[in-house]
């Protein structure tokens, strides 16, 4: 084992004087289902990238899904792009690995930046419930050359709800630990 990690490290070692050169373009691409938080938010982190160029991606099993999802996006003024990839099999990862393999920009000294928004759950057994597409797709496109995959986390109400409730349960706990030791400590301080 010690050698593999030695000869990674070999591998990514640079020279003397070796500093980041600059990339000719960055072009993200941002993965929607619908208009929702969870869409919005991701759309607004790839703006802060300042990318080359912004699209956001949907994959569609039917042209009238394809159709109320582009109504919705007129409906809300979104100014990025929406490119409609269609799947009749239901299959979301294929035709993303397709148009990122294909993609113009990824050539020479560019990079394009998948940006793929993900549910943040409350409970461990709400996981897997959501984000497996998302989860083959980032398998398959962390081996693509010139491709950045980036995860967009939205942690539901309901999750930050719970999470405030054991925070809560946790100072109260902490609280009463404390109590306890001052409790504690007053007894041994009597004669």
């Amino acid at each position: 084992m010690r050698r593999h990690y030695e000869a990674v490290a070999a591998e990514v070692a640079v020279g003397p004087g070796e500093r980041p050169r600059a990339l000719a373009g960055n072009h993200v691409l941002v993965l929607v289902a619908s208009v929702n938080a969870l869409s919005l938010r991701a759309l607004s982190y790839a703006k802060t990238l300042r990318p080359a160029s912004l699209t956001a991606v949907t994959v569609a099993e039917d042209p009238a899904e394809a159709e109320v999802l582009r109504a919705s996006w007129e409906a809300h003024g979104i100014d990025v792009p929406l490119r409609v990839l269609s799947s009749p099999y239901r299959s979301i990862v294929q035709p993303v690995l397709r148009h990122v393999r294909e993609a113009p920009e990824r050539r020479g000294d560019s990079v394009v930046s998948v940006v793929i928004p993900e549910y943040v759950v409350g409970h461990w057994w709400e996981q897997p419930l959501h984000n497996q597409s998302a989860l083959r797709l980032k398998a398959r496109l962390l081996f693509m050359k010139n491709v950045v995959v980036i995860d967009v986390p939205y942690r539901l109400p309901s999750a930050r709800e719970l999470a405030a409730e054991r925070a809560r349960a946790a100072e109260a706990a902490r609280a009463a630990e404390e109590a306890d030791a001052a409790k504690a400590a007053e007894r041994e301080d009597r004669p």
